[in-house]
């Protein structure tokens, strides 16, 4: 069945199939058979038909008889249908899991946001595509985005962990080297699906957590300051003189002692990040 409903198309032979629901024989005057769908553009439709006392009865020149009807149907009157009419597990292979979290708070709550013009603009293309209203698409856009971040607890740990182990080298060499720079941008040590492997990238706003990289941990810059110090009577330069006492980089030391007590901090600061991240995802 086709038809043209408010300026958009519906057609049953190209949109894909949902679930059904079947309501007694053809031959009986209360016969329901309801057909959930889903367009190609996301939008939800029912195509239903039924005997002469049902909604689907249509008049014709000899009295009343069986009918059939598209209706355009929102995600919620999608979701409503389905929960009345289909199997748990059929509702969740068309809409994902149950959301626990957004069911307890379902109740809508008014808040005033300024967003930029761009913002708006696609809000609204999405509201006229999807046929909701725009605050329901903005609510659903904004929720997903926040409550479906890439978590690493969804991730198989001991995968995750030996892939962090076969770049100890690479991140204890990301730790030397912001260890001795202070105001610059942090890294972030990212797990990308793609390459079953660990990226690295400069926390400088540019990633954002709606691609498919998943964050595990921060190498934060500066750490060595409080080790200073230390590290100068190591190399046994003067640290009373303020002449001698000039800024020496952390790769001039060359003294046995300086470096061991080096990468000692860089031995500590890896574990801490690494037991860090454990905890977090325990």
């Amino acid at each position: 069945m086709k038809k043209l409903i408010r300026g958009k198309r519906y057609n049953t032979s190209t949109a894909t199939v949902c679930g059904s629901y079947t309501h007694k024989s053809p031959s009986d005057f209360d016969y329901v058979c309801e057909t959930l769908y889903r367009k190609q553009t996301g939008e939800y439709f029912l195509h239903g038909e039924g005997g002469v006392r049902t909604v689907y009865a249509a008049r014709g020149e000899s009295g009343w008889t069986g009918g059939e009807k598209i209706i355009p149907y929102t995600l919620e009157k999608a979701q409503k249908w389905a929960e009345e009419h289909l199997k748990s597990e059929t509702y969740e292979e068309i809409f994902g899991p149950v959301d626990e979290f957004k069911d307890k708070y379902r109740d809508k709550v008014s808040q005033t946001l300024r967003l930029s013009g761009a913002t708006i603009e696609l809000l609204k293309r999405a509201a006229s595509t999807m046929d909701k209203p725009l605050s329901e698409v903005a609510d659903d856009i904004l929720f997903n985005a926040l409550n479906e971040r890439k978590d690493s607890k969804n991730m198989d740990m001991d995968k995750i962990l030996k892939i962090i182990d076969n770049n100890e080298d690479k991140i204890k060499g990301y730790i030397k080297k912001l260890m001795d720079e202070d105001g610059t941008y942090p890294i972030d040590v990212l797990y990308c699906p793609r390459t079953e492997d660990l990226e690295f990238q400069q926390d400088d706003g540019s990633w954002v957590q709606n691609d498919d990289r998943t964050h595990l941990f921060t190498i934060k810059p500066g750490m060595v300051d409080d080790h200073y110090l230390t590290m100068r009577e190591l190399e046994h330069l003067d640290t009373d003189d303020d002449e001698e006492y000039k800024y020496v980089s952390l790769f001039d030391f060359k003294s046995d002692e300086a470096i061991d007590y080096l990468n000692d901090l860089i031995n500590e600061e890896y574990d801490l990040l690494i037991d860090g991240f454990k905890k977090h995802n325990a």
